[in-house]
């Protein structure tokens, strides 16, 4: 439970760190579960650049744990 909860911060402090249209679309695409689709209806755009700005997030994301975790 502890490690589950410094997990969970970890994961929080590095989402705050994205920017707000990529923080959106991991929001709702991961945590949410929505498809990609769906996503670029909710946010006005078109589903592809939706997964560009979701590979961009999940990439940073990856980076920014890393950083973390090193």
């Amino acid at each position: 439970p502890i490690e589950t909860r410094q997990r969970a911060e970890l994961l929080r402090a590095a989402m705050d760190r994205l920017p707000e249209s990529q923080r959106e679309v991991v929001h709702l695409h991961w945590f949410e579960e929505r498809p990609f689709a769906e996503v670029a209806q909710i946010v006005g755009s078109t589903e592809g650049a939706v997964r560009v700005r979701a590979h961009r997030a999940y990439k940073k994301l990856k980076e920014l744990l890393k950083e973390e975790l090193a």
